[in-house]
C-alpha cells in the first residue's frame, strides 16, 4: 500500500483544502457585502426599534461593541476611497474564488504525477500566493468597510429615536468618506433640523467645493429657511442655486418655489408650479412630497384641492 506521506498525497491534499476554504470564504464574504440584503436586514432591524426601545439599546450597544472589536478603531480613521471599497473589494473576492476552484482542480486531479514533478504544482503555489495574498488583502481592509457600515445603522437607529448623538455618528461617518457630497448634504441637513445653524452652513460651504456647479447647496438652504417660516431668503436661496444651471428648468427648484408661494399664503401659485414641477420630473415630486418634512404642508394642500397627481389650478378656483 502506497504511503499517505508522499509529496503527491501531501500537495494534492493542502491544494484541495486550501481551494476549498478559500471558496467557501469567498461566498461567505461576498454575502456579508451584499448591499441589497444588508440594508434590507438593517431595515428591518430599524422598525423593530422603533416599536421596541429595549431593542434600540440593546442594538446600539451591539453595535458599539461591534466596532471595538474591528482592527481600525474611528478614533482615528483614516479616509477610504469609497469605489475601491464597492467595486474593487467584489473583484478581489470572484479571483480569490476562482484561484480557489482551480486549487481544487489540482488537488483532485494530482498536482504531482508519479513520474516526478510537473507544472500543476508550480501553477498550484503560484495561485496559493496569489488567492492568500488577495484573503489577506479584504482581511487587512476589512475594519474601515464594516465600521462604516455599522456606524451607518446606528445612525438609522438614533435618527429614528430622534438622538442628538446622531451628529456625532455622521461626523465619524464623513471621517471615512470625506469627499461624499450626499453625506455632507444630509450632515448639513440634521444641523439645520437640530440647530447648529453655523455648522451647517460651513458644511453647505464643503458641498459647493464638491459639487461647484450644482444647485444642491442653495436648495438645501431653501429648505433651511422655509422650516424657519423666511420666505424671502428662501426665494434668494432658491435663485442662487438656479444660476448654478444657467436658470434651465429645475423640478427640485420649482417644487420649494411652490412650497414659497403657499407659506406666502398663493395657494393658486403654489398649485401652479407644483403642476409645472411635476411636468418635468413626476417621480421626484411624488418622492418628494411623501418624504420630505418640509413639503408637508404642500402635499396637504395639494391632496386638499385634488391636485396631488393633476393639473394647475385655474386663477378663479381658489379665489
Amino acid at each position: 500500500m502506497e504511503s499517505l506521506f508522499t509529496l503527491p498525497y501531501l500537495t494534492d491534499s493542502l491544494f484541495f483544502i486550501l481551494g476549498a476554504a478559500i471558496v467557501f470564504e469567498m461566498v461567505r464574504y461576498r454575502r456579508r457585502f451584499d448591499a441589497a440584503a444588508w440594508s434590507e436586514a438593517v431595515g428591518v432591524r430599524v422598525e423593530k426599534a422603533t416599536k421596541d426601545a429595549d431593542f434600540l439599546q440593546a442594538r446600539l450597544e451591539d453595535i458599539d461593541n461591534g466596532i471595538r472589536a474591528l482592527p481600525e478603531r474611528p478614533s482615528a480613521p483614516v479616509p477610504v476611497n469609497r469605489d475601491i471599497q464597492f467595486r474593487t473589494y467584489p473583484t478581489i473576492m470572484l479571483m480569490a474564488a476562482i484561484c480557489g476552484v482551480i486549487l481544487l482542480y489540482i488537488g483532485m486531479f494530482h498536482s504531482v504525477p508519479k513520474e516526478g514533478v510537473a507544472w500543476p504544482l508550480f501553477a498550484g503555489l503560484a495561485l496559493m500566493g496569489v488567492a492568500l495574498m488577495m484573503c489577506w488583502l479584504l482581511w487587512r481592509n476589512r475594519g474601515p468597510f464594516f465600521t462604516v457600515r455599522l456606524l451607518h445603522e446606528k445612525y438609522r437607529l438614533q435618527k429614528v429615536a430622534g438622538m442628538p448623538a446622531r451628529l456625532d455618528t455622521l461626523r465619524r461617518i464623513l471621517a471615512y468618506y470625506p469627499n461624499l457630497p450626499g453625506l455632507w448634504m444630509e450632515y448639513a441637513h440634521e444641523q439645520f433640523v437640530l440647530g447648529n445653524n453655523d455648522g451647517a452652513r460651513e458644511s453647505l460651504r464643503k458641498i459647493e467645493e464638491l459639487l461647484p456647479n450644482s444647485p444642491e447647496p442653495g436648495v438645501l438652504l431653501a429648505r433651511f429657511h422655509l422650516r424657519q417660516g423666511d420666505t424671502v431668503r428662501a426665494e434668494e436661496s432658491l435663485s442662487q442655486a438656479e444660476e448654478h444651471i444657467a436658470g434651465l428648468p429645475d423640478a427640485r427648484i420649482t417644487l420649494f418655489r411652490a412650497a414659497v408661494a403657499l407659506t406666502r399664503g398663493d395657494r393658486t401659485a403654489a398649485a401652479n408650479l407644483a403642476a409645472k414641477a411635476r411636468e418635468m420630473d413626476a417621480d421626484m415630486v411624488k418622492a418628494a412630497l411623501l418624504h420630505d418634512e418640509t413639503l408637508a404642508e404642500l402635499a396637504k394642500h395639494l391632496t386638499e384641492t385634488g391636485k396631488m397627481s393633476g393639473n394647475p389650478v385655474p386663477e378663479a378656483a381658489m379665489i
